[in-house]
């Protein structure tokens, strides 16, 4: 998914709509999908106005008001007035998503679907499912599609953020092996205080967070029922002022029991956060987000590249058959940002020459580098981190629930005059 801007969601609303024709084509992937900025609707054919879940669906103006994307800022959650925007420019370039699904073998389109969308969900791909024909998207404001290609059904489901004044940034979808559980990580951010000026110089920090849940999937209505939640985690990262949404410095591994969740920097910083619960359905969780003891420095560069953390694979006895592996992507530095040796400041023309055997862009490329360790030996065992967050009781967090359209205040219908006589 690519953008002009990279800027964080906002909250906002979608309508969704469904297509039901099939047509030929040369492709020989399994699956196409995009996000695609639509100017006109030329392609309306393609979209009829029905959900399976009864699931109302508007026809109604989509277009993003400007206010939405003004200084980064969030929407609040009670503001549901999107009334008074006039801008024309942004409705003639209404952002919409799409999700084309083909058959290899017969070359024919199964299944597409567009939806207007108000807002942007970065870096959160649709995920197909091991045996049944069945796909799941997660879209922008929490909104996550579940379709059924063959059946040409789908339905949506609402996840509700662990915060307030909380946006979603990216949300990683993935089956178990089995088929029978759905595993969802949303990065989240919520702003610090709710009174943002749209014109104080400084931005609000944001609190970045991970919230982890696991869904049971019904057996014989697999791509038809909503899932039901049995787990959820919640791993807190801190503060920061900005974060960089086209190139997030996080990464997700995911295993039969765990989410290993990584971030960018100097050393190791790796999160091992359980999928399944270990106590009784209604008792509470008291697992541990876990982590390294020991420090494990990783290069400079590491900083403004991936860091991907694979745990020891094992086979089905459980006996290791490969050690654990910490792969770092490609990297890319400007020429500014390339400090010399004391032989290069002497000669600078040795460094000129270095930059530019690496790249004609005036910077230097950084190959992936990776490296295989001994979780015992070289990261001293896991333990307990102590960043696991309180999940708000009662409150519906994480759950996968409909949409619940919000009706506006009309003066004209929703208020009676009635005489008062004193």
């Amino acid at each position: 998914q690519h953008y002009k801007d990279d800027i964080l969601p906002p909250w906002a609303d979608h309508f969704g709509d469904k297509d039901t024709d099939t047509e030929s084509c040369c492709s020989s992937d399994i699956g196409g999908f995009g996000v695609e900025n639509d100017a006109d609707s030329e392609d309306r054919d393609d979209i009829s106005g029905h959900e399976e879940d009864s699931e109302s669906s508007s026809d109604e103006d989509d277009g993003v008001p400007s206010e939405v994307f003004d200084n980064n800022l969030f929407r609040d959650e009670e503001q549901h007035d999107w009334e008074g925007s006039s801008n024309k420019r942004v409705e003639k370039r209404k952002a919409r998503a799409t999700i084309t699904v083909f058959d290899t073998q017969s070359c024919t389109r199964l299944f597409r679907l567009r939806r207007p969308i108000k807002c942007r969900l970065f870096a959160s791909p649709p995920v197909f499912h091991p045996t049944k024909s069945l796909v799941v998207w997660p879209l922008a404001d929490g909104d996550v599609l579940f379709l059924d290609y063959l059946a040409k059904t789908y339905f949506t489901r609402r996840l509700q953020p662990s915060t307030p004044h909380t946006g979603h940034v990216c949300m990683k979808i993935h089956f178990s092996e089995c088929g029978q559980f759905l595993h969802i990580a949303t990065l989240e951010a919520q702003r610090k205080t709710p009174e943002s000026k749209k014109d104080s110089e400084t931005l609000p920090p944001i609190k970045p967070a991970v919230l982890v849940c696991t869904y049971r999937l019904s057996r014989g209505k697999t791509a038809r029922s909503p899932p039901q939640q049995i787990h959820r985690m919640k791993l807190a990262l801190g503060e920061t002022t900005r974060l960089h949404v086209s190139k997030l410095p996080f990464t997700f591994t995911w295993t039969s029991k765990d989410l290993y969740f990584s971030c960018s920097g100097k050393s190791l910083q790796v999160y091992r956060i359980p999928l399944f619960s270990t106590t009784e359905e209604k008792a509470e969780d008291l697992q541990p987000v876990w982590t390294p003891k020991k420090p494990f420095f990783l290069p400079y560069s590491a900083s403004n590249r991936a860091v991907h953390y694979f745990p020891p694979a094992v086979n089905k006895s459980g006996k290791e058959q490969l050690p654990a592996r910490i792969i770092i992507g490609s990297g890319f530095t400007a020429l500014k940002d390339i400090e010399p040796n004391e032989a290069e400041e002497e000669y600078g023309a040795l460094l000129v020459k270095r930059v530019i055997e690496h790249s004609s862009r005036g910077g230097e490329f950084y190959p992936p580098a990776g490296c295989h360790v001994d979780e015992d030996t070289n990261l001293g065992g896991w333990v307990d981190s102590h960043a696991r967050a309180n999940i708000l009781q009662d409150r519906g967090v994480g759950r996968l629930d409909p949409r619940i359209p919000v009706e506006r205040f009309n003066p004209d219908d929703d208020c009676d005059l009635e005489p008062f006589i004193y």
